[in-house]
């Protein structure tokens, strides 16, 4: 009997650097704009402001499988991979970037005290944020 293979679907190039990121993207908006009150909610375009999330999601998934590749080698008494040379990198990466992406969003992302530009205030940090999860999945998988 054939069974249909998930493993191959969920491990696919497809699904982790494509499927994945917008599956993870949609939610966040679909998230934040289903808790807002019913009585005055109307979909903004402040509803895709998420790309702060996508950062936090992808930082705490870079650091807790580093950590989980650094508690396996000292438990097996082994080396550190190559590739774990450059976690620091990208760890510093990830901070600084959103550092100077937050930056960018408070000086030049609000058009007044309660809507943002599209450029600076809603594009600029979803995108930075994908971009921040896909190094993410990449360097873990």
């Amino acid at each position: 009997m054939n069974t249909f293979n998930y493993t191959r679907i969920f491990t696919s190039n497809l699904f982790i650097y494509v499927l994945l990121p917008l599956i993870i993207t949609t939610l966040g908006v679909f998230i934040k704009s289903v808790s807002q009150n019913d009585k005055y909610y109307k979909f903004k375009k402040e509803d895709l402001f998420i790309g702060f999330e996508l950062c936090l999601i992808a930082t705490i998934s870079l650091v807790t499988h580093a950590v989980s590749v650094i508690g396996e080698s000292v438990k097996n008494d082994s080396p550190l991979s190559e590739k774990m040379e450059c976690f620091p990198w990208l760890l510093s990466f990830f901070i600084f970037g959103s550092w100077i992406v937050s930056t960018l969003v408070r000086k030049y992302g609000w058009k007044n005290q309660n809507q943002m530009t599209w450029f600076f205030g809603i594009l600029t940090p979803l995108s930075f944020g994908i971009i921040i999860l896909l190094i993410s999945l990449m360097w873990i998988t």
